[in-house]
């Protein structure tokens, strides 16, 4: 009996593997691990945050697009129907390839959109002063942590004119205490409590790298009773803070307006 040209032959055994979906995922892989070795290299010393930054974090944007690239490819070849499986391979390699692009796209974006600064305050013109951690700043060769002036205080209020003290109508001492007790909640390395003079200075730690930002809050009183708080954040190292400070300034006296509302 013959068979018609309509006829199609029996598949015999699963589709072949896409080797290109593979080869994808593979690449999103050392695009991530890139990204990871580049923040434990900074975070344990073993090289300079530059080589980290400028170095390792490149090529993982790299391996990042390649990986986007192969992956889709792969994709669209073990898709239902199509030729070859592998599209768990291939969403997986998209999924950690676009991870390895949109981190250091993004600092770049912010390197790029954002001032070029990393000292940030609330009070531009009597900005709160650090005491504390100056010993270990200067023996680190951290930035220098004497504000810069006018010219920082302009670049500053052209990025982030919303950026203002907080004032609240509760009573300094109080202010104070929920001051203290976010900052520990925050798990800042507390280098100084003072409740007569309302200051508090202490370290956060970024999450990614491990960079070390200093910060200062300063508590005065207002006329009616209230508290104005007063807040500064300056980075150890590097140029630009990709707008780290002024987030976490906006984001203390957010969370500090909340727990005395």
């Amino acid at each position: 009996m013959s068979m018609s040209h309509q006829d199609k032959p029996t598949v015999i055994g699963p589709r072949p593997i896409s080797w290109i979906a593979v080869a994808g995922f593979v690449i999103g892989i050392v695009g991530v691990l890139l990204l990871l070795v580049a923040a434990l290299g900074v975070r344990f010393d073993w090289w300079h945050f530059r080589f980290s930054l400028l170095t390792l974090m490149k090529y993982g944007a790299f391996a990042g697009v390649g990986g986007l690239i192969v992956s889709l490819i792969g994709l669209g070849r073990s898709l239902p129907g199509g030729i070859r499986r592998g599209a768990t391979w291939a969403l997986v390699g998209v999924l950690l390839s676009g991870f390895a692009l949109y981190m250091p796209a993004s600092g770049w974006w912010k390197v790029k959109t954002l001032p070029f600064i990393h000292d940030i305050t609330t009070d531009t013109e009597n900005p709160p002063q650090f005491r504390a951690v100056v010993a270990e700043r200067e023996a680190e060769g951290a930035n220098p942590y004497v504000y810069e002036g006018p010219d920082l205080a302009r670049k500053q209020k052209e990025g982030y004119p919303d950026l203002g003290p907080l004032i609240v109508p509760t009573p300094p001492d109080k202010t104070f205490t929920a001051a203290l007790q976010l900052a520990r909640d925050l798990d800042w390395t507390i280098a100084a409590s003072e409740p007569d003079q309302g200051r508090i200075e202490g370290t956060d730690t970024t999450f990614w790298f491990g960079f070390k930002d200093d910060v200062v809050v300063r508590i005065e009183p207002t006329a009616d009773g209230g508290s104005r708080v007063d807040m500064r954040s300056l980075s150890r190292v590097g140029r630009s803070d990709v707008g780290h400070n002024a987030e976490r300034i906006q984001n203390y006296l957010s969370a500090l307006r909340g727990r005395l509302s």
